[in-house]
């Protein structure tokens, strides 16, 4: 009898094996109750700070397309903020052109470019239907204070149109070091525009965020609705339907090596690393009960996630917001 089942999509373009998913993390739960907090009490500006290579960059883009599901009326763009040898006017009005897919005009002055992009972000908030506009500021570290002066202006301007601008300034630890001279140098009128929030963005710190982010790929099902899981989905026939441990699944295979999730074995643990994400962990002999219940807790199990859904150009697995809550600096 043969072992192929039916799917309902094949494993070659199912999200896992494309890399195109996410799965929420506490860290970016925190980011998204941040976003909701200030638009909804109307704070113009907050910053967002964490170590290199921890996610930053991936959790704008989840919250970017999160918000366009949530709340489609809002205008939300993403700016990449680069470090130049000076600082240009006009090239920084170009950059933000480009990021509300306005291109300049070449040659075009200062005042035509501020004008068309205000021109552009009013035709956008009008067709949408709402006057919020937010604007992500990745790698904001690199924004220099004339930029920042360049950016009030404009924030200045919007108000004048009745529109209203909210900026998250996303970037390394740095940017703490520039709120603290900015206001030991009382410009406020920075401060009090677009850092008036602060947020550390953190990877996965404990067993048990590591637990909560790894039951998506066991509970999250895709595609919606299907009944099949993650790891249902990646498992052979014989273990169809079976629920493993959050813990190994991620980066090890399936039971008794059976072929599954790219890794080595079941053996294979999960733990923080130095850096704060995770790494992998070779469990030597036979699996230690007592470190599955620190990792699941007692029962070896970890609290559901609701499906998987699509959004935009990947799929988040798991649409659950674990461990939700603000981690104030």
């Amino acid at each position: 009898m043969s072992k192929d089942i039916e799917r309902p999509i094949p494993l070659d373009e199912h999200p896992l094996g494309r890399r195109i998913y996410r799965v929420p993390t506490p860290s970016i739960a925190a980011f998204r109750s941040l976003i909701d907090e200030c638009l909804f009490l109307y704070i113009t500006g907050a910053l967002i700070h964490g170590r290199p290579r921890i996610g930053k960059s991936y959790a704008i883009e989840f919250i970017r397309r999160d918000l366009g599901h949530r709340q489609p009326k809002v205008s939300v763009y993403k700016m990449r903020c680069t470090r130049s040898q000076t600082a240009s006017e006009n090239n920084f009005f170009a950059a933000l052109l480009h990021t509300v897919n306005h291109p300049a005009q070449s040659g075009a002055s200062k005042t035509a470019l501020r004008g068309r992009l205000l021109h552009k972000l009013r035709q956008v908030a009008d067709k949408k239907g709402d006057d919020r506009v937010v604007l992500f500021a990745d790698e904001a570290q690199n924004l220099r204070e004339i930029e920042y002066e360049w950016l009030r202006d404009l924030h200045d301007e919007m108000e004048n149109n009745a529109l209203r601008l909210f900026t998250f300034l996303v970037g390394q630890p740095q940017l703490l070091a520039q709120k603290s001279a900015f206001q030991a140098q009382d410009k406020e009128q920075i401060v009090a525009r677009f850092m008036v929030e602060e947020l550390a963005f953190r990877g996965i710190v404990s067993a048990a965020e590591c637990a909560a982010v790894l039951s998506a790929y066991d509970h999250g099902e895709y595609p919606e609705h299907s009944g099949w899981s993650a790891q249902s989905t990646c498992s052979r026939p014989a273990y169809r339907g079976i629920r493993w441990p959050a813990v190994g699944c991620l980066r090890g295979r399936t039971h008794q090596g059976q072929p599954g999730w790219p890794g080595r074995d079941s053996n294979e643990i999960l733990h923080r690393s130095g850096r704060g994400g995770i790494v992998a962990e070779r469990q030597q002999g036979q699996r230690d009960p007592a470190f599955r219940r620190r990792i699941l807790g007692r029962d070896g199990g970890a609290q559901p996630v609701c499906d998987g859904t699509k959004s935009g150009a990947f799929v988040v697995i798991g649409n659950h917001w674990p461990l939700i809550g603000r981690t104030r600096s």
